[in-house]
């Protein structure tokens, strides 16, 4: 181990981490040969602009991470166990912290394998799917018997080797946590989460993972209905907070002001487009709507109406699973409110379809917000057809002016009855 340790120290020093795998602002994954046997990953978290005290009393992700993994490991849980965990300093403060893992010969994370190699398209083919579920509601339910609560519980935190029979080692316990117990409501809200990432599997596949995981038929139909339900208080959970961080500045919004008029941009919108808005803005229409503008679609309100709610389910569409084009900006004014949308060649407008190809793109589209938990009750919703590369369509929301979150309180009462619930 200590010659292992010293070449990494050695390639640290040197700044030859050149294969950069990079997993948002502060997390970047970078592959090593430190071994002629084996490979290795280095998990590296920056700390930039965060308080040193509370890092300090907290200790590095790295280092809460390698204790989680071990003692995930002792509870019969198949993960691979950090090799070493380290933090850099600057004083008092907390700058990088490193987390050191061999690589498993032949795995690859779920998430891969199923957002696909290229167009979205899942790289398992029909019968390994289906073995895949039916190992992953397996290895889901042993790892809830032991306790393991993944507030994280996403694909792209478990590995696969695929095989006859598949094996699965679980990753990645920033987010997670050890309890005594898992209770039927935290193991709801993990597999609502699991739902939620897989919009496009059919419902065979959602039931072979379910039948794995509950144990019987009839244990895996109580699943199903209680994990609908968690769904859709994820959505209101989602929307609510969309609400909070949509309309104010952040580090993906900024707030402006010109004249009587106020309005929340992204952060990454050039130039160039904050003159669009300026047009769009100024153009005065008599009545809602939507306008096509060159390299947008304009969404208008007249005096007394106001697009806030479009403009957040937009960006909560949008950020989550792409079910709605690039929402640029919000303007608002005593007098009217329009928002700016990317508006991509060959983006049709449609309220209601009028070909066999259409109504299975607007179809598929109100499929899958009804797995985030959503149903559209607006008749004046309003879709964008856009053709792909393989001649067919994909529908976009443009202007969904009515998502409202299924109501929990018939599965509350349902979940209320003891005789229904199966054992967990």
């Amino acid at each position: 181990m200590q010659p292992l340790l010293l070449r990494l120290l050695s390639e640290l020093r040197s700044g030859r981490l050149t294969d950069l795998k990079q997993h948002g602002r502060r997390k970047a994954f970078f592959e090593l040969a430190l071994h002629p046997e084996a490979s290795h990953l280095l998990k590296v978290n920056t700390y930039a602009g965060v308080r040193a005290l509370r890092r300090h009393l907290l200790g590095s992700k790295a280092r809460r991470e390698l204790v989680r993994a071990e003692r995930c490991a002792a509870r019969g849980v198949a993960t691979p166990v950090p090799l070493a965990a380290g933090e850099e300093l600057d004083g008092v403060q907390l700058r990088r912290c490193l987390l050191l893992v061999e690589r498993i010969p032949g795995a690859e994370d779920l998430g891969s394998l199923w957002h696909g190699r290229g167009a979205g398209r899942c790289g398992l083919g029909a019968a390994e799917q289906r073995r895949v579920a039916r190992a992953f509601g397996a290895f889901a339910r042993h790892s809830h018997e032991a306790g393991i609560f993944q507030d994280d519980f996403a694909l792209n935190n478990f590995l696969l080797r695929r095989g006859a029979a598949p094996e699965l080692w679980m990753i990645d316990f920033e987010r997670a946590r050890l309890l005594p117990r898992v209770g039927r409501r935290r193991r709801c809200r993990m597999l609502a989460k699991l739902h939620r990432e897989l919009l496009d599997a059919p419902a065979s596949l959602r039931l072979h993972f379910l039948q794995a995981y509950a144990g019987s038929p009839e244990a895996s139909r109580w699943w199903w209905r209680a994990v609908e339900q968690e769904v859709a208080l994820l959505a209101q959970h989602d929307l609510r907070r969309m609400g909070r961080h949509g309309l104010r500045e952040g580090r993906l919004y900024r707030t402006v002001r010109d004249g009587t008029w106020r309005g929340v941009l992204r952060r990454d919108v050039p130039a160039e487009v904050l003159q669009g808005l300026r047009e769009a803005r100024a153009e005065r229409l008599p009545e809602k709507g939507v306008a096509a503008l060159p390299g947008f679609w304009k969404l208008y309100a007249s005096p007394g109406s106001s697009l806030r709610r479009v403009w957040i389910e937009l960006n909560f569409l949008h950020v989550r699973r792409r079910l709605a084009p690039t929402p640029l900006g919000y303007w608002w004014s005593s007098g009217a409110s329009c928002i700016l949308v990317v508006r991509e060649p060959g983006d049709a407008l449609r309220s209601a379809p009028r070909a066999e190809a259409e109504a299975r793109a607007l179809a598929a589209l109100r499929d899958r917000t009804r797995a985030l938990g959503f149903r559209c009750t607006a008749k004046d919703s309003l879709a964008v057809l856009r053709p792909r590369p393989d001649g067919r369509l994909d529908a976009l929301w443009l202007r969904p002016s009515g998502l409202l979150a299924r109501s929990p309180a018939r599965s509350r009462g349902e979940a209320g009855q003891s005789a229904s619930q199966p054992s967990s």
